[in-house]
């Protein structure tokens, strides 16, 4: 198990984006109770990046670039099955989710 699931229950703790690949980690590790691997870290880097242009779209007002259902076109249309890299993927888009809403509820109250 990794550390990019989605927290249960996460109320007023929840990470606010947009964020830094440190404060994700931080946040990443208190919630696991133990340090990221080498793997996992670089992971995070890469969803701070796909999160943070998430609460971008929301901001602006576009449509969230990251979901599972244009990760799942990208696979069908290379070929591929996701089936391997779904639990991650849904990890993944989840955290842009949350971000994704993040921004839009800035942009409504901003």
């Amino acid at each position: 198990p990794g550390g990019h699931r989605a927290p249960r229950g996460a109320g007023e703790s929840m990470i606010t984006f947009p964020t830094t690949p440190e404060a994700f980690t931080a946040y990443q590790e208190s919630g696991i109770n133990r340090k990221l691997t080498d793997f996992e870290r670089k992971l995070s880097d890469t969803v701070v990046e796909l999160a943070n242009n998430s609460y971008q779209a929301g901001v602006d007002g576009d449509e969230n670039p990251l979901t599972m259902e244009f990760v799942g076109r990208r696979y069908v249309e290379r070929g591929k099955s996701i089936h391997r890299f779904v639990r991650i993927w849904e990890s993944i888009c989840w955290w842009c989710n949350e971000a994704y809403r993040q921004g839009k509820e800035t942009r409504n109250h901003g």
